[in-house]
């Protein structure tokens, strides 16, 4: 569904997608170690895909904000900005510390997050 609860699911399955890349890594992380500062039709592809995900959910931020879920002055640049920080944390703590319960404080995370701009339960 339209709004908050799609964007759940998008982060609970990007999520998911990392717990996949614990052990085999992320290419766009260790795409954007390698690559950038150095021009070039890798770079520019992985940027141009990173970019599309980062549309895709400020578009579903938009959304949560036109449906009511998140607060009419919700900054959906900010919020994508603290979501793709998590994620950025996630692999930080679960692939390269190996951390347990990085998976556990992700969600703890954006559950804060999102505390911070929904609006009040109706």
């Amino acid at each position: 569904p339209r709004g908050l609860p799609r964007l759940r699911a998008l982060f609970e399955r990007w999520v998911k997608r990392v717990s996949i890349e614990i052990d085999s890594g992320c290419i766009y992380i260790s795409g954007a170690v390698e690559f950038d500062d150095r021009p070039g039709p890798v770079r520019d592809a992985l940027a141009s895909m990173v970019r599309g995900w980062h549309s895709a959910l400020e578009r579903a931020i938009r959304i949560a904000v036109e449906e009511g879920h998140l607060r009419p002055d919700t900054d959906a640049v900010q919020m994508l900005f603290e979501i793709h920080g998590l994620i950025l944390a996630l692999h930080h703590d679960a692939r390269f510390l190996r951390l347990p319960g990085a998976m556990e404080r992700v969600q703890r995370a954006f559950d804060h997050v999102l505390a911070h701009y929904m609006t009040a339960p109706r």
